[in-house]
C-alpha cells in the first residue's frame, strides 16, 4: 500500500512523505502508484517553478519527503496552498478509487 502522509501548521502543508508500494500492478505497469508519484513529484517541483517558494526533498529507501521552507510572500503562501491542496485532492480522488492501494493521512 502506498501511504502519502501530510503535515499541516496552522491550516498550512508544511511537509509530506510518501512511501511504500501499491501493488495494483507488477512494477512498470501500476497506473496507481504511476498517478499518485507523478501528483507529489509535480506538486513538489510546483512550490518552485509556481510558487517560489523554497523546499527541501529528500528521495529514497522507498519514501519521498518534501519540506517546505521559505515563503517569501503571502502571495506565494497562496501559491503554495494551490499546488499542494491539488496534489491532496488529486492523491484523495486515487484513494477514494482504491483504497486497497492507497492511504491518505492528513
Amino acid at each position: 500500500m502506498i501511504t502519502l502522509k501530510v503535515r499541516r501548521k496552522n491550516g498550512h502543508i508544511i511537509r509530506f512523505e510518501l512511501w511504500g508500494h501499491a501493488g495494483y500492478a507488477e512494477a512498470g505497469q501500476d497506473i496507481v502508484c504511476a498517478g499518485v508519484s507523478a501528483l507529489v513529484i509535480a506538486a513538489a517541483n510546483g512550490l518552485i517553478t509556481h510558487a517560489g517558494v523554497s523546499r527541501i526533498v529528500r528521495q529514497g529507501n522507498g519514501r519521498f519527503t518534501c519540506l517546505v521552507r521559505d515563503i517569501p510572500s503571502e502571495r506565494a503562501r497562496d501559491m503554495a496552498d494551490a499546488v499542494l491542496g491539488t496534489m491532496v485532492s488529486g492523491v484523495a480522488a486515487i484513494a477514494a478509487r482504491h483504497p486497497e492501494n492507497v492511504v491518505l493521512i492528513d
